[in-house]
């Protein structure tokens, strides 16, 4: 990302530079067609030959490529420009995915609790979805536990009960 944002000084400066090269090529094109239309008018008159003619057209052909050629290196220049904003948004998105990716480096519980086990050694690969560890949470503690039918009725709701781990 800072090799694609440093690249931008250079090309920018390119676009004056071509600019600059456009507004040069576009003066010699003027002189070239005011020099063409003189030796014409010469001709006319019979005191400037053909050679000079010629000449003056061929110049008014090289100043006009001169123009598009420069023409061609501001767009040349324009696209650099918009180069390098894509190569920033490529390496912006890059960053962004990067920053993802450490994102899932640190395994987190939606909840608190005691870890109970863990799975996982430290460096070892895991799949996504993957079990990696097992979290108790201890509030609230669920219970479950099975009672003899004869019991049944002396169970109800507030009664006080005793539960034993087997650890």
């Amino acid at each position: 990302l800072a090799e694609a944002r440093a690249r931008i000084p250079e090309t920018e400066a390119r676009i004056p530079e071509a600019e600059a090269r456009i507004i040069e090529a576009r003066s010699r094109l003027e002189e070239a067609q005011i020099n063409l239309n003189a030796a014409e008018r010469l001709a006319e008159g019979g005191f400037a030959s053909e050679t000079r003619v010629a000449n003056a057209t061929a110049g008014v052909a090289s100043a006009d490529a001169a123009v598009r050629s420069a023409e061609a290196g501001l767009k040349s220049a324009q696209s650099g420009m918009e180069n390098i904003q894509a190569a920033i948004q490529s390496a912006e998105a890059g960053v962004a995915a990067a920053q993802q990716e450490i994102a899932k480096l640190s395994i987190a519980a939606p909840f608190e609790g005691i870890l109970e086990s863990d799975t996982a050694e430290i460096g070892s690969l895991l799949q996504p979805g993957a079990l990696c560890a097992t979290i108790i949470q201890l509030d609230p503690i669920k219970i479950v536990g099975f009672v003899p039918e004869a019991d049944v009725n002396r169970i109800a709701e507030g009664v006080r009960a005793a539960a034993q781990m087997i650890d």
